[in-house]
């Protein structure tokens, strides 16, 4: 699971026990909502699939396209028009509807700040989505402090519309090692050492 479905599977859980929110949350046809997520809220699954196994390219990009503007259309129809509500992108995804707040959490700006990476086809549309919902959230949330400061360098955007939230460390994390492996500092990374990774 990635780090971000960790986080907002940690803040739904969280949400979800208050009795005076509603949480509704809309998931792709593949994804798995926890159980102690899915208990306290109301969960919209895409009947369509997206087009994974397709290779990286404009067609890719096109049929992506057209399924967001499907599941949109979906969602309207299943939604009505969501007065009252707040719409908190997980991964640079726009709300169908533009008469409500949106916020929208900023991970980082690897394709921006570095041009090796920013002509990858993955990163061009995911470029193209981020600028999207920059400017239309109401509110963002940046994951550290760099984060922010390159948000408002490269977007143009105040800093008082972009509040910095780490994201946390589970409590089963907190549990001491038992031994030492070595006998100078050091810290354990367990996970992919992608050259996007900062």
């Amino acid at each position: 699971i990635a780090g971000g479905t960790n986080y907002f599977n940690e803040v739904l859980q969280r949400i979800t026990k208050d009795p005076s929110i509603t949480v509704e949350i809309f998931t792709s046809k593949h994804a798995t909502v926890p159980t102690s997520v899915a208990q306290g809220a109301k969960v919209h699954q895409s009947v369509l699939s997206g087009p994974r196994w397709f290779p990286e390219g404009a067609l890719k990009n096109r049929l992506r396209s057209l399924k967001n503007s499907l599941e949109a259309s979906l969602l309207k129809a299943r939604m009505g028009n969501a007065r009252d509500s707040l719409f908190h992108s997980t991964y640079y995804t726009l709300a169908p509807w533009t008469n409500i707040p949106e916020v929208s959490t900023i991970y980082d700006m690897i394709p921006e700040r570095f041009s090796e990476f920013a002509h990858l086809p993955h990163n061009v549309t995911l470029v193209k989505n981020k600028r999207k919902c920059i400017e239309r959230a109401s509110h963002m949330i940046a994951i550290s402090e760099q984060s922010k400061k390159d948000l408002c360098e490269f977007y143009s955007v105040s800093p008082d519309k972009v509040d910095v939230i780490h994201l946390g460390v589970d409590n089963e994390f907190y549990r001491g090692a038992s031994k030492k492996i070595f006998e100078f500092p050091y810290m354990l990374y367990v996970g992919g050492r992608l050259n996007h990774k900062n």
